[in-house]
């Protein structure tokens, strides 16, 4: 029995690894570009392609559905950018006080 099967009979989710590969350059830089245009991380983007195609080839079970999102981010992003940063003009008061 696989790790799928087991995990489908017992209701648990199937855990994410780590996992190391050597890969030619080119298609390191690829999957970069063409995880950038889907809006995904290239971990997401090499997991989805990696599924689909197991499942093409009979390896992972036609009806059995991707992980959800655990990497740590909300599947709806915002725009973050300075997320943490005090406003300008806060930061030109401090500096003029001290």
């Amino acid at each position: 029995m696989n790790v799928v099967t087991i995990a489908r009979e017992t209701g648990l989710d199937v855990p994410r690894k780590n996992a190391g590969y050597r890969l030619d350059d080119r298609c390191i830089n690829a999957l970069k570009v063409l995880a950038e245009r889907t809006g995904v991380s290239v971990n997401e983007y090499l997991e989805n392609l990696l599924f689909e195609h197991a499942k093409v080839q009979r390896v992972i079970a036609p009806e059995e559905q991707r992980l959800g999102e655990t990497r740590g981010r909300k599947k709806e992003t915002t725009d973050r950018s300075g997320a943490g940063r005090k406003p300008k003009a806060d930061q030109q008061d401090e500096t003029e006080e001290g």
